[in-house]
């Protein structure tokens, strides 16, 4: 059974770097890739179906359902099929992906974790070059948007600052993690990384991207100033740190807030799809378009104000509404927040791994909030490590009770 979790968790290790590594796997070759290797991986591991069972009821029974109303839209009426199929393999690999993660044991999980953010280093740092080139490129394509802005090997910086988003949160669980363990050396290293995954975040300009971390840490610091008297010193000093980045890498940011620099027409587009959304809600709403319906059939209810093609919503939650329909998006939504409740109500009874696990619900938060003004979700990779790093969480909230011989890191 060990033997299968490590090929399975070797696979994990592989699919993490590989993932963002080709354009976050937005094209159709890299999402089927994707989905054919964690269907392998669920077919060559331990049973993992089983770890159903440990997961709350009413979060089994909403996905469950969700489930099979998208295989029914999928067959009888997807507006798009032949997209469709390829979202429900993604879909049903996600899903696979979440119950093998519930195989990995205490060490495993943190180290998986370190290579996400070693990955999203990676990205910084390859971004960092990228924007010193004369003619600057994503691996062999060269650049035609986002010039002067750190994309890694993303092609949108938007995306590129979804996966930064993660790794931060990782990056502060591990410090966080390490000062309960009074690791002050290994604490000082993960709060380095935090610097400079900021610093990269920044550099992205993604301006939801950047608030949405910003109102997740700023909870988080006003949170614990009263909570954790014992932390208040190594958070002010990584306050300072967070200062001293934006003042000195926040210009390229505050680039994106000038109107000659395009600020008010994205922002606009955004508002007039959603208002254009509500055409569409009244005639799908019901039912709901099936799966990567929204690129075939928005542009029949698209305004003349708008002058570009919409392949998504740029509003996930808004976008997976209309695929879904809205009463089963209700059912799909509240069984995600019923895990979220149960999940946090047992890392606040001071289970093992706290500091890490609040480092990672920070990271998935910022995510969420992003999702409000783009679509990260509908990144296959970006929404991989999401699953993951869910499922890290749901993982660490069960570990110690029950399982002492994996409790330990």
């Amino acid at each position: 059974m060990r033997r299968q979790t490590a090929v399975c968790f070797s696979g994990f290790l592989l699919l993490t770097l590989l993932a963002p590594f080709f354009f976050g796997a937005v094209h159709r070759w890299a999402q089927q890739s994707l989905a054919a290797v964690l269907f392998l991986l669920f077919a060559w591991g331990p049973p993992a179906w089983e770890n159903v069972v440990r997961l709350p009821r009413y979060f089994r029974i909403s996905c469950a359902v969700s489930l099979g109303w998208v295989c029914i839209q999928t067959l009888f009426w997807a507006v798009d099929s032949s997209k469709a199929w390829s979202e429900l393999l993604l879909w049903f690999s996600l899903a696979g992906a979440f119950l093998l993660v519930q195989e990995f044991d205490a060490k495993e999980i943190r180290f998986l974790i370190q290579v996400i953010i070693a990955s999203a280093l990676f990205q910084a740092l390859y971004g960092y070059w990228q924007t010193t080139l004369s003619a600057e490129s994503v691996l062999w394509f060269q650049k035609t948007t986002h010039v002067g802005y750190l994309t890694g090997t993303y092609l949108n910086r938007n995306h590129c600052a979804g996966f930064l988003e993660l790794a931060l949160g990782g990056a502060l669980g591990l410090f966080l993690d390490c000062l309960e363990s009074s690791k002050k050396k290994e604490a000082a290293v993960y709060g380095l990384i935090f610097m400079v995954l900021l610093a990269a975040i920044l550099k992205t300009g993604s301006r939801f991207g950047v608030f949405s971390w910003c109102v997740v840490f700023s909870f988080f610091l006003v949170w614990n100033y009263f909570k954790k008297p014992h932390w208040r010193l190594p958070l002010g000093v990584l306050v300072m740190g967070v200062i001293l980045t934006a003042i000195f890498q926040g210009t390229v940011l505050l680039q994106r807030f000038n109107y000659e620099e395009g600020f008010m027409a994205p922002v606009s587009g955004r508002v007039w799809v959603w208002q254009d959304m509500s055409a569409v809600f009244s005639d799908y709403g019901l039912w709901g378009l099936g799966l990567g319906g929204f690129e075939r059939i928005f542009p029949q209810y698209q305004s003349a104000r708008l002058m570009m093609g919409w392949d998504h919503a740029h509003q996930d939650y808004l976008e997976l509404a209309l695929i879904l329909g809205v009463p089963m998006s209700v059912i799909w939504f509240s069984g995600w927040l019923s895990l979220a409740f149960k999940t946090v109500k047992k890392i606040k009874e001071g289970r093992p791994f706290k500091g890490l696990s609040v480092g990672l619900c920070l990271g998935l938060l910022s995510f969420i909030l992003h999702g409000f003004a783009d679509f990260n979700f509908a990144i296959a990779s970006n929404a991989f490590m999401w699953i993951m790093l869910a499922a890290c969480v749901q993982r660490m909230s069960t570990l110690g009770w029950g399982e002492p011989s994996k409790a330990v890191s």
